[in-house]
């Protein structure tokens, strides 16, 4: 019996060693957050909000059909997934439905919880004709999703976006990380 026990443990110091020479291995599932042109305190600040938040805090919305003004011209996308903190601004990148390049586009979902504006240009100074909107009588109402077609005079053609509360809170780097595009 004592003979198997030096054996285990001989074996084990090999195995121990050899993980030793071999380095740390890189983590499979990890988050790297690299700082962006965000100062400190804001990021600290938003970490914050996303930690504290629930999962009605957020909104899954999804963006498809329709045509949107890219170019000049009016042009069919690839329909999008995005996630946005309420009280947050974010960007979002929307390709032309070849996967060719297409436009930026902003989101802002109000901090009352009730209404969703999407816009072609930065929504802090949009015109009516340059956002579509979805707004709910009472922030719940998104528990169970609300969808809608719009369309706005210079920017959107009978788009249909829809928005619900996620099953679960989206991981960090969907809030906060940089643009994917």
């Amino acid at each position: 019996m004592r003979a198997w026990r030096g054996l285990g443990l001989a074996v084990s110091a090999v195995v121990l060693l050899a993980a030793c020479a071999a380095g740390p291995r890189p983590p499979r599932d990890r988050l790297v957050v690299r700082p962006g042109p965000v100062a400190e305190p804001v990021r600290d600040r938003q970490w914050r909000l996303w930690r504290l938040a629930d999962r009605g805090d957020f909104l899954r919305c999804r963006l498809e059909d329709g045509r949107i003004r890219m170019g000049g011209d009016w042009r069919r996308y690839q329909p999008e997934v995005f996630f946005v903190l309420r009280g947050q601004t974010r960007r979002l990148r929307v390709l032309r439905a070849d996967g060719k390049a297409g436009r930026w586009l902003w989101v802002r979902y109000r901090g009352d919880g009730r209404r969703l504006k999407l816009c072609t240009v930065p929504v802090e100074d949009a015109p009516r004709s340059r956002c579509i909107r979805l707004a709910v009588d009472h922030r719940r109402d998104f528990r169970h999703g609300v969808s809608g077609v719009r369309s706005a005079r210079r920017a959107f053609r009978t788009v249909t976006l829809s928005c619900r509360w996620p099953r679960r809170k989206p991981p960090f780097d969907l809030v906060f990380g940089p643009d994917p595009h």
